[in-house]
């Protein structure tokens, strides 16, 4: 994750629009990081891995709506898979088979129908750009505010993935409820965190005079 003095990061809360494979993104929660960690996406590995024309659509599919929508879809869509109809929908887009025959699979089904709309344009030429453009939407919407680490805190350590450590600081600290905390813009909920842990004597948010100097001196 990239870092930003937490000044800067509350006065982004409101982005411009991302648009990734002609589909407005958005704004990056902690449930869509859920459900694209669970399938399995290249993008969100805590391991950098090689993304693909799926793991893009993937992510494009799930980011381009609200997490309650991806879910109730999800849910809904349950004849042949979703997964492998957005797998029968690149491949025609890659002309490894035909299309009549990917539309017969996928019985025009709803994710089936939106993907088949978007998906075909996808072309090898423009796939790198347009994965470039996501790992910018996800770089902005990950960023953490800067801080100093308190000495008395560098003792204690958690075995703890973040994504649960901030659901359950957020939960517990905030009464967020979990509906809530999963639809929440990353950003926003991250601050909060942050936030947190400094009142509890954690860590020292940075000023965006000390971020610059220590910027300037890197």
């Amino acid at each position: 994750m990239k870092t930003k003095p937490a000044t800067a990061l509350f006065n982004e809360c409101l982005p411009d629009a991302f648009i990734v494979l002609g589909r407005q993104l958005k704004p990056f929660c902690l449930g869509h990081y859920l459900l694209l960690k669970k399938f399995g996406c290249a993008f969100v590995q805590d391991i950098e891995q090689a993304s693909t024309i799926k793991d893009l659509v993937l992510a494009v599919w799930v980011c381009s709506q609200d997490y309650a929508a991806a879910i109730r879809k999800i849910e809904a869509d349950k004849p042949i898979g979703w997964r492998e109809k957005l797998i029968l929908l690149i491949l025609a887009a890659a002309r490894k088979i035909r299309l009549r025959d990917a539309v017969g699979l996928c019985k025009l089904t709803q994710i089936g129908y939106e993907c088949l709309l978007w998906g075909l344009a996808i072309g090898p030429e423009k796939l790198n750009d347009e994965a470039k453009q996501f790992i910018e939407y996800l770089d902005y919407h990950t960023a953490t505010p800067s801080y100093w680490i308190k000495e008395e805190s560098m003792k204690r350590s958690s075995g703890a993935h973040w994504a649960h450590a901030l659901q359950h600081t957020l939960m517990t600290e905030m009464n967020y409820t979990e509906a809530e905390v999963l639809r929440m813009p990353l950003q926003i909920a991250l601050l909060h965190y942050y936030r947190i842990a400094e009142a509890n004597g954690l860590l020292e948010l940075m000023t965006p005079e000390e971020f610059d100097e220590v910027t300037h001196d890197n």
